[in-house]
């Protein structure tokens, strides 16, 4: 029997590729079925579908079903809503945050001079100056399906469906080849259009066109694109409409290893700083630029939400869309000034605009500068009380960004993320690995590993945990460690290996007990008696801390610190177990508020406890 739920949808940009990707990977290893539906507009789809989802037109807060069949479906369905309510808003990315403003500001300098300037929309700020490059980027549609259809008796329907999977097997190599090189945005980006390649609707679409219509792989791959374009094209969400073009250039890619070339596509053969400008700019193409050669981008029609632009601000690169034909009115060599704040282009622009923006362009890098110093220098308030500045990270490869955005260390090593989505459990040599990576990349800086915080909310597929009526307050935490136990001890061995390589400290989720820390502590000692006894090196002395996000820490805050060295507090988990407000039920969420005068005066009494 079925096992259905019902939420409002959480993400403001409502459900597109990078979160729809997310879903398809939460959802993939479950064995049955899982149907999502919109009950705004009555669309549903397989879960385990990106395009299936992101054709739901899925708007923000709208009310949306999911069902699930097949074995263990209870015990999915628990954690399936907690990931869909509270766990993929988080994934959002910052970039999506920073959508500079609709509209172009034009300096009056420039209209007292009479300049001859385009306008367009401000899609990523800064201002820089160089020569033009002309790019036709994108796809010549038509010579890439040339010959696409074909009479039943000319085409091999087996032969066609074979070129089709080879395709998409060649493409997915291509995008795994460019993954390792990647980070954060363009990272999550590769990974949606992976998602896509290989998504069950598109491929099933695409097989029913060759077995059905008698298309050539070619002709079928262009028409189910074309499909799922037009789909996203009547979505209610720009947001979602934008989103066309991924379908379009995975689409191309695909026809291009049929069409056995890759002359229909211009790519840009860029050897020297300019500025590039197009009509569009397909995210493939956006990567395959040299980004030390992009001063900055000029589009005639990209969102400000493409993923091109979003890319674009990841990098720093000032850019400037919604410019009417500016491919057809700018010419490769011009010198051009762009200013992506305000939306403006200046041609060949006279000696008095120069001189103003060289001005502006001095002030912005005094701005960076000295945000770029402040970032390197230790936190403190205006009075001069110090505070360490940590970053919170779920793989290795964060660790460079926090560093350069000024990070003192790690608040928090989320291990369970390396759960998800893993058929099987790491082992205690895959940890050790992982943690020591993790130790030298942090160069001396403290780095604090937060134990595996998985439970009835946050199950991975490598387990088989119970289903419970009310998970946030079941087995989760410390509270499984005991009935898996060798989890748990691989896990701490591990850590306890890699304290060589750096300043490493444990922490441990869900304590609401002091003989649970006292359960905890004398397991760790075991196990560095094992580690001596096998020759293992590991520091004898490592510092061990608590999560504060149950109400009864909180409250005997002086007997857990003769316990452990340090506290963190789990602001979200404590809120709602001390205002008995679920955080993820939208009639409840006015209850979550991190600043409520009975908190913070429980706070502020389990500081004076501690201390």
């Amino acid at each position: 029997m079925a096992v259905e739920f019902t939420f409002d949808f959480p993400m403001p940009l409502g459900l597109h590729a990078r979160p729809a990707a997310f879903i398809q990977e939460r959802c993939q290893d479950f064995e049955g079925e899982i149907v999502f539906e919109n009950l705004r507009n009555g669309r549903k789809g397989e879960a385990k579908s990106i395009l299936s989802l992101i054709t739901s037109d899925t708007q923000y807060g709208d009310l949306c079903r999911v069902v699930v069949s097949g074995q263990g479906e209870k015990e999915f369905v628990a954690a399936l809503k907690r990931f869909l309510v509270e766990d993929l808003k988080l994934k959002e990315e910052k970039a999506l945050e920073q959508v500079p403003a609709s509209t172009a500001t034009v300096p009056r300098l420039i209209l007292a001079e009479k300049e001859i300037y385009l306008t367009g929309q401000p899609a990523s700020p800064g201002i820089v100056s160089g020569k033009v490059f002309l790019l036709q980027a994108g796809f010549n549609w038509e010579s890439l399906t040339a010959g696409g259809e074909g009479s039943p008796e000319s085409i091999s329907l087996q032969a066609e469906k074979e070129a089709f999977s080879q395709a998409v097997s060649k493409v997915q190599q291509e995008i795994q080849r460019l993954l390792p090189q990647k980070s954060g945005v363009e990272r999550n980006i590769l990974q949606a259009h992976l998602s896509i390649i290989t998504d069950r609707a598109f491929i099933d679409r695409v097989n029913e066109l060759i077995t059905k219509e008698k298309y050539q792989a070619k002709q079928a791959v262009y028409q189910a694109g074309r499909e799922f374009s037009q789909l996203l094209g009547q979505a209610k969400s720009q947001y979602l409409r934008e989103r066309m073009a991924d379908i379009q250039d995975v689409t191309g890619r695909l026809l291009e290893q049929l069409g056995g070339q890759k002359l229909t596509r211009t790519r840009a053969s860029l050897n020297e700083p300019a500025i590039i400008v197009a009509e569009d700019l397909f995210p493939s193409d956006f990567l395959s630029l040299n980004l030390d050669f992009v001063r900055g981008l000029i589009l005639d029609i990209a969102g400000q939400t493409s993923h091109t632009l979003i890319m674009a601000r990841s990098q720093a690169i000032p850019a400037v869309t919604g410019v009417t034909q500016a491919s057809r009115r700018l010419r490769s060599g011009e010198e051009v000034i762009l200013d992506g704040t305000r939306g403006v282009i200046l041609i060949s622009p006279g000696e008095a605009v120069r001189r103003y923006y060289q001005k502006e362009m001095e002030a912005e890098g005094l701005l960076l500068g000295r945000r770029q110093q402040q970032a390197a220098l230790p936190g403190q308030t205006a009075d001069g009380r110090k505070i360490e500045i940590a970053a919170n990270i779920g793989r290795p490869e964060e660790l460079e960004k926090a560093w350069r955005d000024g990070a003192e260390g790690v608040g928090i090593f989320r291990t369970e993320l390396l759960l998800y989505g893993q058929p099987a459990l790491p082992t205690e040599e895959d940890q050790y690995l992982l943690y020591k990576k993790v130790a030298e990349e942090a160069s001396g800086r403290p780095v604090i590993i937060r134990t595996f915080d998985i439970g009835g909310d946050k199950p991975v597929p490598a387990m088989s945990l119970p289903q419970e009526p009310n998970p946030f307050l079941g087995y989760r935490g410390i509270r499984i460690y005991q009935e898996n136990y060798e989890l748990f001890r691989h896990q701490v061995r591990a850590i306890l290996r890699a304290t060589v390589f750096g300043q490493l400290k444990i922490m441990f989720p869900m304590v609401s007990l002091v003989e649970e820390v006292r359960w905890l502590k004398e397991k760790m000692a075991g196990f560095s008696k094992e580690l001596q006894a096998e020759g293992l090196p590991f520091k004898e002395k490592i510092e061990t801390g608590i999560m504060l996000e149950v109400p009864s820490v909180a409250l005997l805050a002086d007997k857990f610190a003769e316990e452990v060295d340090f506290f963190s507090v789990g602001s979200n988990d404590l809120i709602q177990y001390f205002l008995a407000a679920d955080r993820s039920n939208p009639r409840v969420r006015y209850l979550n508020q991190p600043l409520n005068p009975a908190l913070l005066r429980l706070l502020k009494g389990a500081i004076d406890l501690a201390h």
